[in-house]
Formats: structure tokens, C-alpha cells, sequence
């Protein structure tokens, strides 16, 4: 019987999912604005009259848009290659309208994986070993209540001021890509 190692809990938007570029595909197109991915330099950046956090949430009340949101690259072959040693788990903050189509994608994506939505509780108490995300509050609490925490590096999450103490203790860490995060896993396992 397999063992595995960690518990880990990843994030969905940001982290699996690339939520960001189809949201800016419609901004662009209504507004006749030129916006990339890189211009998003906080997750709630100010577009026109609204926060960008606000506009994906609009666009989450679209099934197809959120069933057909492409998959971060890498992201499918890290899961298979961390799910042979670990247990995975997909927890995210989605909003709840949004549930039924989630459940369809990760269907289509990421299936067979433990599935919790956690928007009313947060993630920093998750029963898991490591956290992976994006978003740098959820990172700090998760890390602060004892686990290790991944930020999942985006434009949005380049100051990490508020958890450079946990990196210098090796409590979180900063991963470009998922072939890193991959490596960062196997470096923080305990040694035998």
C-alpha cells in the first residue's frame, strides 16, 4: 500500500487555474483597453470603476466561461507526479455560484482529487501538511498556524514583505512555475 509523505492542500485560481487572461480578454473587448497579465500587479487591482477580484467573481456566473478556463502550464504533471507520494487536495475560496461549474472543470482537469471550498472558513487551519497558492494573506496564515506554505508566484504576489520572515525560516517559500514548487516539495521533506 502506498504511503504518503504530505498532506498537501493547492489553491485553484492562480495556481491551477489561469482565471486571469480570460477576465482580461473580456475588459479588453468592452472597454477597448490593451491589459495583460502582467499589469496585474495586486489581486484586486483597480480597473476603471471596479477591483479585478470583483469582475472574476461577475465572470464566474457564466458556467461555460468557468468550465472552460485553461489549466496552468505544468500544473497537470506536477499533480500526477505529487499525487504518487502525497495526498492532494484542491481547496479554494471560489464563489459559491461557481460551484457546480468548478466541479465540472476540475472533472475535466484534475479529477479524482479531494475537493473543499473553504470561502467561509479560510485556509488557514486546513488539515494539510503544505499549503499552494497565490494569494500571499493566505500563504501567512496557513504558515503561521504551523504548515509550510507555496506562493505560487504571479504579478500580483511580487512583494512578499509580508512573509519574508516565514521564507527566512523556511516556513514559506516563493516557487516560479510548477516544476519548481515540485522541487521545493521534495526539498522541505523531512530526511531520513
Amino acid at each position: 500500500m502506498l504511503k504518503h509523505t504530505l498532506k498537501i492542500a493547492v489553491d485553484i485560481d492562480g495556481t491551477l487555474c489561469e482565471h486571469v487572461n480570460p477576465v482580461l480578454a473580456i475588459i479588453n473587448k468592452r472597454y477597448g483597453l490593451t491589459l495583460k497579465h502582467a499589469d496585474i500587479k495586486h489581486w484586486n487591482e483597480r480597473i476603471l470603476n471596479s477591483g479585478i477580484d470583483v469582475r472574476i467573481d461577475a465572470a464566474y456566473r457564466n458556467p461555460k466561461f468557468v468550465q472552460n478556463l485553461p489549466t496552468i502550464r505544468g500544473s497537470k504533471k506536477a499533480m500526477a507526479e505529487l499525487a504518487k507520494k502525497h495526498e492532494l487536495m484542491i481547496a479554494t475560496c471560489r464563489v459559491l455560484w461557481a460551484e457546480k461549474a468548478t466541479l465540472k472543470w476540475l472533472a475535466k482537469n484534475f479529477a479524482g482529487f479531494e475537493y473543499i471550498n473553504v470561502r467561509s472558513s479560510g485556509k488557514a487551519k486546513l488539515d494539510s501538511d503544505v499549503l499552494i497558492d497565490d494569494f500571499v494573506p493566505n500563504i501567512k496564515g496557513f504558515a503561521e498556524n504551523g504548515g509550510v506554505g507555496i506562493l505560487f508566484a504571479q504579478p500580483w504576489n511580487q512583494d512578499t514583505t509580508e512573509i519574508d520572515d516565514l521564507i527566512k525560516q523556511g516556513k514559506a517559500y516563493r516557487c516560479t512555475g510548477w516544476a519548481q514548487v515540485v522541487e521545493t516539495i521534495k526539498s522541505i521533506l523531512p530526511k531520513k
